[in-house]
């Protein structure tokens, strides 16, 4: 079965996993999307014989990146709390947005100044946030792998940060 026959075949059924599961027609869409982008991804590491359904394995890739977007969801959240509370004014609140979209600006410009395969496992890591063991298997690396690189490539985004500065 090719990639295409694959989403043609599961897509509409993780859709309507996802619709029931996250309530929101755009996360469930969104997240069908990356389901079938990692499922690919990984594809060489289903095992018919270990895995009983093709469906059920998808199930599992759906249901974690759920997981994972509900939770960044809510520290996202969370964290607008904390900051809403902690400033007084309007005029505080628009200025520390403006800081904060500037040094996300300026640490996604420092990211793409890493080699491509840093800059992949630090997105992975911070915008996906999945675990090392969960890279390690999307590049049918080790966890230890994933680690290292990951410190590699943050120990080199501190130091453009000093030589900045």
């Amino acid at each position: 079965m090719n990639e295409n026959q694959i989403y043609v075949e599961y897509r509409e059924f993780i859709y309507k996993f996802l619709l029931k599961y996250l309530k929101n027609r755009d996360l469930a869409e969104e997240i069908t999307q990356e389901t079938f982008y990692q499922a690919l991804k990984s594809l060489r590491y289903f095992d018919p014989n270990k895995n009983t359904k093709f469906s059920s394995w998808l199930c599992q890739i759906a249901l974690n990146l759920a997981k994972q977007s509900l939770q960044k969801n809510t520290r996202q959240n969370n964290l607008v709390d904390k900051l809403s509370n902690n400033l007084e004014t309007t005029s505080i609140d628009l200025e520390a947005g403006y800081l904060i979209k500037e040094q996300v600006g300026d640490l996604y410009t420092s990211i793409d100044k890493l080699k491509a395969v840093e800059k992949e496992v630090v997105l992975l890591r911070i915008e996906k946030e999945l675990s090392f063991y969960e890279i390690a298997v999307i590049y049918g690396k080790t966890e230890n792998w994933a680690r290292v690189t990951y410190f590699r490539a943050k120990q080199k985004l501190i130091e453009v940060k000093q030589n900045e500065s």
